[in-house]
């Protein structure tokens, strides 16, 4: 299977099952807030199963 960098986590759902995804999230800085979309910033496959790291779309600074 091809690459799914950039891909929102929604949409990988729709091509692989949830059990064989395992995620970790970049949350921000807790000065920042996060909103939008989570996005696959890196991946890896191994024994079947995907791990991605995610990131959201867009931050902005906490006032």
């Amino acid at each position: 299977m091809g690459s799914f960098l950039g891909w929102k986590l929604k949409d990988v759902l729709k091509v692989i099952p949830p059990e064989k995804i395992k995620f970790d999230i970049d949350y921000p800085f807790q000065m920042q807030e996060a909103f939008g979309d989570l996005r696959v910033i890196m991946e890896k496959e191994e024994n079947g199963y995907y791990y991605f790291t995610l990131s959201y779309e867009n931050y902005q600074e906490r006032r």
